[in-house]
């Protein structure tokens, strides 16, 4: 038996309640259409069936923390009197979700922004090698010069999909990211407002969800990852 339940073998939840279905769920609470029998269609309102808790929002943030897992939450909470709240169902849902497989930065980043599965988007890897020319691509390194990112990971995004829907897009995150390769291959379809420190961040969040009557925005914090 694993000595903590952290350890447990945990397979991913796909189309009920993983990082691949959090970005699709906001966009059919906001009224974007999804796909026939898609996970997002069934359960409207909420990751693995949340009870319509977002029937009627036109307004939608979504938050990443990069780097803190299920696993922090109750040391967070010891922390912070919010997330105390959160964590003790004192304040709004909390609803336990899955990561992807594989689950590394790209990786995850790409199934959240795509909502979809790794083996559906394409990016399966930290470092891959292009088949065409052999060469290796590190992905959070990736410059976007070769391969294409437009070819490397070619269906629509969450933001595309939202964007030709109405609903405005807009990424809060750190300018330097904003012409990465991958940023080109999993965020297009969103605007970009550069955004560095938690407060910038917090600040360009509530910003960007006043730009139109239906918003989503994408919020990126790395301070837990590189802390």
């Amino acid at each position: 038996m694993p000595s903590s339940p952290y350890l447990a073998d945990t397979r991913p939840a796909y189309g009920t309640g993983t990082l691949a279905d959090v970005m699709p769920t906001a966009l059919a609470a906001l009224g974007v259409p999804q796909p026939a029998g898609s996970a997002a269609a069934l359960l409207r309102g909420g990751v693995a069936g949340g009870g319509g808790e977002l029937d009627g929002v036109r307004r939608i943030a979504v938050l990443l923390l990069d780097g803190f897992g299920y696993h922090l939450l109750g040391q967070a909470a010891q922390a912070s009197a919010t997330v105390g709240a959160v964590h003790h169902g004192e304040l709004g849902t909390l609803t336990p979700i899955t990561a992807t497989v594989p689950s590394s930065t790209p990786i995850s980043l790409a199934s959240l922004a795509c909502g979809l599965p790794p083996g559906e988007h394409g990016i399966i890897g930290f470092t891959v090698r292009v088949p065409d020319t052999g060469d290796l691509v590190t992905h959070i390194r990736w410059d976007g010069s070769s391969p294409d990112p437009e070819a490397w990971q070619p269906g629509p995004t969450v933001f595309e999909r939202a964007s030709a829907d109405g609903v405005a897009c807009t990424i809060v995150s750190n300018g330097a990211f904003r012409d990465t390769g991958l940023t080109r291959a999993i965020y297009r379809g969103a605007d970009w407002l550069p955004a560095i420190s938690p407060r910038e961040v917090a600040e360009g969040t509530v910003a960007a969800l006043a730009r139109a009557d239906r918003s989503l925005v994408y919020a990126y914090l790395p301070d837990v990852d590189t802390a």
